[in-house]
């Protein structure tokens, strides 16, 4: 071939492999980019529980937040898995779903540093006393899979009321769980990176029921914040998404007990 012909061959193939056009079985580009931004946010949700060993590193309950996103946006793991592969052959359109993507996560960054803002404002300053009810902001949530408000996050700082061998306990009364579902809730005290201790405790209700967690901190280090988390999932995919209800909530700081 001349080395004439060759620029024109190579922008014919060019603009050939720019028009092969999408398999039906491959999700479009909208589904594709609020599919991975759901992902990643599951991924997130992973990170926020990894010091909670029993789960976040727990490859059946990983299935499971994968299976409810996956749920979530009717999507097989077949079809996401063949999506992915036909994405990855052709990076224009990777790329541009990927910056969509971005977008949405800067988004979702934004909106929660705010919402933490707040949060830490709710709950500034805690009330001394041995005896003392910390939770200040929602007493009844709606846990709510379509909406991928499954899972809530809460950090109260620690303040100078706050002592080392504190004891927390965390009531939330669970009136409906669905079936198929679990509500897995989870407190611990957040310590400094020397402290190489795991001060946390996780409790799974699949039934209605009332979930008391009691947690004592450490009598010999003061603790950063304390952390609470509660989150529905599903026991498998072919489980429908649903919504469960959570009220009564309370957290009663214990004075060395």
């Amino acid at each position: 071939m001349s080395h004439r012909l060759f620029p024109l061959f190579f922008i014919a193939l060019t603009l050939v492999t720019s028009c092969i056009s999408r398999p039906d079985y491959v999700l479009d580009e909208d589904a594709m980019v609020s599919l991975l931004t759901d992902v990643h946010r599951s991924e997130g949700l992973l990170e926020l529980q990894q010091n909670n060993r029993t789960f976040s590193n727990n490859e059946e309950y990983q299935r499971a937040i994968m299976a409810a996103v996956l749920v979530k946006h009717n999507v097989t793991r077949a079809q996401y898995d063949s999506s992915l592969v036909w994405y990855g052959q052709n990076l224009s359109d990777l790329v541009r779903v990927y910056n969509k993507v971005q977008k949405n996560l800067a988004e979702d960054i934004e909106y929660w540093s705010n919402v933490e803002t707040e949060k830490r404002n709710e709950f500034a300053v805690s009330q001394a006393g041995d005896s003392v009810d910390l939770w200040t902001v929602d007493r009844y949530l709606v846990l709510d899979e379509t909406r991928f408000s499954s899972f809530r996050f809460w950090q109260i700082p620690s303040d100078s009321n706050f002592m080392a061998g504190d004891s927390l306990v965390w009531h939330l009364n669970v009136p409906h769980v669905p079936h198929g579902h679990s509500v897995v809730a989870t407190l611990s005290f957040d310590y400094d990176e020397s402290t190489d201790t795991d001060c946390s405790q996780t409790v799974v209700a699949r039934r209605d029921t009332t979930i008391d967690i009691a947690l004592r901190s450490l009598s010999a280090s003061q603790f950063r914040s304390i952390i609470a988390s509660i989150a529905l999932l599903k026991d498998s995919l072919s489980v429908e998404s649903d919504i469960a209800f959570a009220d009564s909530l309370s957290l009663v700081r214990l004075r060395g007990q």
